[in-house]
């Protein structure tokens, strides 16, 4: 039946505002009951057709089309639905009237069309008619309820959306009505109380802060209390009543409870865990600062059951252990490398469920030595360590017990040539596969008997291209020779073109050329003074196109300048054997020589260049000059002093 609806039962004016920029409207903030203004009504054009779901609410847009029904979109949340509707007028309370949209300067009203199966509603030319009189109407169904809107056509029914388009359905079969709600006439459906679905009651959680979640009032805030009453976290629900939050502290190790607390309509809901701490990765073998000689050793320790362990090395980056922990804790496994002979640090990392813990290893690896006996071990005599070849399928040959195997292993472990050693003790195995130019080391040539390894000898050699190299000669300084400089400047003859490099005992590059001359000299000036000393040890290397050709060992010695400082010219000295102090290059031969040749004494200068020479016969009183004092270095004169003195008694 038709209602008479008091003008002040309800006011319109700034409803949509507040749902659209202010808080969220609470259950009790617009009865189930309420009704339109009498005067008209203008706003978007939205309804409900159900009470909660994808489809709950729907959108009617601008309608000018004559010969299509009026369309609609539904919404899971009525923002959506206000966001997409387009602005209607709608008959007032008290009186029918039409439902009109204006868009371009042109004017519709909603008609239904009863002759349809589904009494589909056009935007029809505005006329007056009966069939363009709408007016509002209380219903209750199982679907929703609240006010709606009656055709006063033929047609009658409640004005509701099917299957995307405005139709009307039955003579006012409450069954059939939606909800019509202009510009959020009563929008909000009662509240949903706080639930909660994860974690579920008395889970295990391994993260001390584990992700809360469950159903809610949209927009309400909702809070995690512990079971003090001290707030764990916060957040707000979502439109489609969703909400997660993470608490911003740790949970305590065990049994943990607390509550979850909607404010917007104070509802609760319970929640407890049991917060079980992932247990970190220990490292039992290798034991730290271990020595092992085992190349591939077995790696092994404690973690969490099903976590992922992976062992690094900290110098290479290479991987040496990926293995899960298994059900009692424990995890091993065999070395995914064979080890080289040197001290490792090394990282265990455990993952468990984006939680990492980590564990240190140390350890050092040396080869075993083999046992003593008359069995001849194995020697690699081609190619010799340091040994540049250029045949890109060496052959490696050497000595051992005849009747052994002998395996070539290169530095990744893989057989690359074997042999068996000859009654004459001779082997000879040739690679299996071709090398390219480069240094190749850190493999090894192995000696088995009876299948069990008896002796191993490393191999260290350079395959470069097969092009003829010319040699590297060094000049200058000459092995022995003494620099008078500070500042050495090598010398000498090389490859035109090649890069030539200064390395010092130490390791540092200390001089380089990028290319040698095309008339294949060249020199290098020593990047750093040097102190006067003896320098031996490093090298000088020829490299061609990238790979090492040629090495020169180099000897030389810087020489301090020698001093004579007693005694000074013109000096008296009293005795019978003068005794001559002084300075010169470290551990440098002194040696006095008389004007007439006669050799008057020999000493070294020590460590430091001071040196102390005494003449090694008596002489008598009187005046001593035209002689001389020497200084040689690895015999090869540097300089020398005069002298000129009195001798009395």
């Amino acid at each position: 039946m038709k209602l008479s609806i008091p003008v002040s039962v309800l006011s319109l004016v700034g409803i949509t505002a507040s749902l659209l920029s202010g808080p969220a409207v609470s259950a009790t903030a617009t009865p189930a009951g309420h009704q339109p203004t009498a005067a008209a009504v203008q706003g978007r054009f939205v309804g409900q057709a159900f009470p909660s779901g994808s489809g709950s609410y729907f959108a009617v847009g601008t309608a000018t089309d004559l010969l299509n029904p009026v369309r609609t979109t539904t919404h899971t949340t009525l923002r959506e639905a206000l966001a997409t509707a387009e602005r209607w007028t709608f008959p007032s309370a008290d009186a029918s009237g039409p439902i009109t949209t204006a868009a371009g300067g042109v004017t519709r009203c909603l008609q239904p069309d009863p002759s349809q199966a589904y009494k589909y509603v056009y935007p029809a030319v505005c006329n007056g008619s009966t069939a363009q009189q709408w007016a509002w109407e209380a219903f209750e169904n199982g679907r929703v309820g609240g006010f709606g809107l009656v055709s006063n056509s033929g047609a009658g029914g409640f004005l509701r959306q099917f299957d995307g388009r405005l139709a009307v359905g039955g003579l006012g079969v409450a069954t059939d009505a939606d909800r019509v709600l202009p510009e959020g006439v009563d929008p909000v459906p009662v509240a949903e109380p706080v639930s909660l679905e994860t974690p579920a009651p008395g889970a295990i959680v391994r993260d001390p802060r584990p992700e809360f979640g469950g159903r809610g009032t949209p927009d309400a805030t909702i809070e995690i209390l512990d079971r003090a009453g001290l707030l764990l976290g916060t957040t707000a629900v979502r439109s489609d009543g969703g909400w997660t939050a993470v608490p911003t502290r740790d949970l305590a190790a065990g049994a943990q409870s607390g509550t979850i607390r909607q404010l917007s309509d104070e509802s609760t809901a319970n929640w407890s865990v049991t917060y079980r701490a992932v247990t970190a990765v220990t490292v039992e073998a290798p034991a730290l600062d271990a020595t092992i000689d085992v190349p591939r050793p077995v790696f092994s320790g404690l973690g969490e059951p099903g976590a992922t362990v992976t062992v690094v090395d900290d110098l290479t980056g290479a991987i040496l252990v990926e293995v899960e922990v298994d059900e009692t804790g424990a995890w091993n496994q065999r070395s995914l490398r064979t080890l080289e002979q040197r001290a490792y640090t090394a990282t265990a990392t455990q993952v468990f469920d984006g939680q990492r813990t980590t564990a240190p290893l140390r350890f050092t690896y040396r080869e075993p030595a083999p046992e003593p006996g008359p069995i001849e071990d194995v020697t690699l005599g081609s190619p010799a360590i340091g040994e540049v070849v250029e045949t890109p399928v060496p052959v490696f040959s050497g000595r051992g017990e005849p009747g052994a195997m002998i395996r070539v292993i290169g530095a990744w472990g893989t057989e690359i040539g074997s042999a068996t050693v000859g009654e004459d003790h001779l082997w000879t195995a040739t690679l299996n596969k071709t090398l390219i130019p480069g240094r190749y080391s850190g493999g090894s040539v192995r000696q088995e008997i009876d299948g069990a390894e008896q002796s191993r000898v490393p191999y260290d050699f350079t395959v470069r291209a097969a092009a003829a190299v010319a040699p590297l000669v060094v000049q200058a300084p000459s092995t022995g020779g003494v620099v008078a400089s500070s500042v050495p400047v090598f010398s000498g003859k090389a490859q035109p073109g090649a890069r030539l490099e200064i390395w010092s005992a130490w390791g540092d590059l200390v001089g380089t050329t990028d290319a040698v001359a095309a008339s294949g000299s060249w020199s290098i000036t020593w990047n750093k003074s040097l102190l006067p000393a003896r320098y031996a040890g490093g090298s000088v290397r020829q490299v061609v196109g990238g790979i090492e050709t040629h090495r020169v060992a180099y000897d030389f010695t810087v020489a301090s300048p020698l001093t004579v400082t007693s005694p000074k010219i013109g000096d008296t000295l009293t005795g019978t054997r003068p005794v001559f102090t002084g300075r010169a290059t470290p551990f440098a031969e002194i040696e006095i020589i008389g004007l007439w040749g006669t050799r008057l004494g020999t000493g070294t200068a020590n460590s430091s260049g001071d040196w102390t020479v005494q003449w090694s016969s008596d002489y008598l009183p009187g005046r001593y000059q035209g002689g001389r004092v020497e200084q040689r270095v690895n015999d090869a004169f540097v300089d020398q002093a005069g002298y000129d003195f009195r001798l009395v008694r």
